[in-house]
């Protein structure tokens, strides 16, 4: 191969002189503005972003309960013996507040249908095979698809898990808290297998789309979102997980510009089904992959921070700061050149002898995510109010992460209406973050004054947080000790790995007597 190195280094070095000869003057290099970019609907299960792959069709997903909602007014004449209930919300803001909707699993009592259906081979377009495409797509095209997941029906993570018995999914769509006036729905004739999330599960069950009606605001009103529902059983340990997955069936797709350069856009709902493609925070996802084949051999406006999926996320290119907002169906991509005042944002030692103090990670506003994915002493960002949405920590020897505190006496953070947004960049100063403040433990779960039964089985969590600016303290660990941890794979076989030291505290659950009943580590976050 030792030959190939010569030509290989030359095309490299014609590749740089072309980008240099072609830098433009600062009279060509104009400050950029707002553009509007159409975007066209494609389906959420076609790989149209090799690097999200199956994160398309994550989907929301809940626990579901062995106890009826007091909520509910009406549940239909059930057959199982243990039926499955839950509820979700839809078009959920960052609030959490959102449209509830209540559902409950059932057994038919019929065998489950038969065995997954292979899938079918890829219609082949004669007019695109004889078409002859650059040699830049191809290996555009190549490169993206790096480490995809093989879409082979035989893989044998596509294979795991039996058809469960629960058959009959019913959901109250008309929203009346009545579940017997709505379609039930039953098993997908030929589910798209090869295309949901390859986890490894007892049971699984693929139903019928679910058609849920979606407000997108004046001038477009109320219409209809297409979901895909389906289940999953699974065990770990002792306990059985019944989850049930709502997949978002649509995606929207396009090309865009930031400054000069141009990406393949790609808009999703992964996470939270919202409907709307224009709410802030985690609901709608972003995929940008630049089309400039040089940009990706280079790595070049690669995003690999904590939030460079969300849509709320400012994008850095070229020096350039840019937002990018949706049109609520998601036809339509806004991109905007920040030009506002900048300030700074820095983790200080808070009077401690610490030298090594230096940070990764996003912070969040009330519309906007800015994230740093390097290791830096001071973040750069747009004059605002700000929390700490996911930040990495190395503070001297020990290494932390911290984020907002979700959780609120054993409740989730969804249910309080105000975020604490209390990093001030302001232009004139900057904002230190020191860890001044004293610690408190939180306990997430269980409830306060939640009362129990002989017998039954009790979840206790707790989080360390700064009770000042209600963020949680998380994953301390001492980067001068290691500790060495083993992995179970299955069949006998284990792997193991070195880590720093977690510094995971010891809890001890005691009785009224004061008889300790229960004693071990509990990683806080």
């Amino acid at each position: 191969m030792k030959h190939l190195g010569k030509p290989l280094f030359a095309i490299a070095a014609a590749m740089f002189a072309v980008v240099e000869s072609v830098t433009p003057s600062p009279a060509e290099d104009a400050a950029p503005e707002e553009a509007v970019f159409k975007m066209r609907e494609v389906s959420a299960f076609e790989k149209h972003n090799p690097q999200a792959g199956r994160r398309l069709t994550r989907g929301a997903y809940v626990e579901c309960s062995t106890e009826p909602d007091k909520e509910v007014k009406v549940y239909p004449p059930l057959k199982s013996k243990q039926p499955l209930y839950g509820k979700v919300k839809f078009d959920r803001n960052l609030q959490g507040e959102g449209i509830e909707y209540h559902f409950v699993l059932d057994q038919s009592g019929q065998p489950p249908p038969g065995k997954e259906e292979k899938e079918k081979p890829e219609e082949k377009d004669n007019d695109k095979k004889t078409e002859k495409k650059p040699f830049w797509k191809s290996l555009s095209k190549k490169l993206a698809r790096l480490g995809e997941i093989d879409r082979d029906p035989e893989h044998p993570l596509l294979k795991s898990g039996s058809l469960s018995r629960y058959d009959r999914l019913y959901f109250d769509v008309n929203h009346d808290l009545d579940l017997t006036n709505d379609p039930v729905l039953k098993p997908m004739q030929n589910p798209p297998w090869q295309d949901l999330p390859p986890w490894q599960v007892q049971e699984k069950m693929v139903f019928e789309y679910l058609d849920v009606a979606i407000d997108y605001g004046p001038g477009v009103g109320v219409r209809p979102f297409r979901i895909l529902p389906w289940l999953t059983i699974s065990k770990r340990g002792d306990h059985t997980y019944r989850m049930m997955h709502l997949v978002a069936t649509t995606a929207r797709e396009g090309q865009i510009r930031l400054g000069k350069r141009q990406f393949q856009a790609l808009l999703a709902q992964p996470y939270v089904v919202v409907g709307r493609y224009d709410r802030p925070g985690s609901a709608t996802a972003l995929y940008l992959t630049p089309l400039d084949p040089l940009d990706i051999l280079l790595n070049k406006n690669q995003y690999s921070g904590f939030t460079e999926d969300m849509l709320c996320t400012m994008r850095k290119v070229d020096g350039a700061l840019y937002s990018i907002t949706a049109s609520p169906l998601g036809n339509r991509l806004t991109v905007r050149p920040y030009r506002g005042d900048f300030g700074v944002f820095q983790i200080g030692p808070g009077g401690r002898d610490l030298k090594d103090v230096t940070f990764r990670g996003s912070l969040e506003s009330e519309t906007a995510m800015l994230d740093e994915s390097d290791e830096v002493r001071e973040f750069k960002v747009p004059v605002g109010d700000y929390l700490p949405q996911y930040l990495s920590i190395q503070y001297g020897s020990l290494h932390l992460r911290i984020s907002n505190n979700y959780h609120s006496e054993g409740k989730s953070q969804e249910s309080r209406k105000k975020w604490n947004y209390f990093i001030k960049i302001r232009k004139d100063r900057p904002y230190v973050l020191d860890f001044c403040n004293k610690p408190d433990v939180l306990f997430a779960s269980p409830t306060k004054d939640q009362t129990f039964r002989p017998g039954d089985e009790i979840k206790v969590s707790a989080v360390l947080i700064d009770p000042q600016l209600d963020v949680m303290i998380r994953h301390l660990d001492d980067t001068r000790q290691k500790e060495k941890k083993t992995i179970e794979l299955g069949d006998g076989k284990t792997t193991s790995y070195e880590r720093n030291l977690s510094l995971d505290p010891i809890v001890r659950i005691a009785d009224s007597s004061g008889k300790t009943v229960a004693e071990g580590t509990m990683p806080f976050g």
